[in-house]
């Protein structure tokens, strides 16, 4: 089980058995920097649909495309992701998008995606 402490609306520290995660905001890029000095980061794309590649996809609690990134961000089968905004092409909820592979971007205002990366 997962404990979480928000530190600030830009730190976000994880502990659970056996590994830590910490992540961060800086140079426009997200990430998750875990105990073995591993950092796994996110782009950041605002008015872009990635279409296709999808393993999951679900309905939001709240309209924030944090969550989406994040989400994906933990998951080491995801690639990128694509956050559909509220009262849009899908609907009146929010909605996240979960990619097993880096599809074309495509300008759309509906949408916020990103793509993941490690180091």
């Amino acid at each position: 089980m997962a404990m979480r402490l928000f530190v600030s609306t830009a730190l976000l520290v994880c502990a659970s058995v056996g590994m830590a995660q910490q992540m961060s905001r800086s140079e426009g890029r997200d990430a998750i920097v875990t105990a073995q000095s591993r950092t796994v980061t996110s782009t950041m794309e605002y008015d872009v649909d990635r279409a296709g590649a999808d393993y999951a996809n679900f309905d939001l609690p709240t309209a924030s495309w944090s969550y989406c990134r994040d989400q994906c961000l933990k998951d080491v089968k995801c690639l990128g992701w694509t956050y559909v905004k509220p009262e849009t092409s899908q609907g009146p909820r929010p909605r996240c998008w979960l990619k097993n592979a880096v599809t074309h971007p495509n300008p759309n205002t509906c949408c916020i995606s990103g793509v993941k990366s490690a180091n």
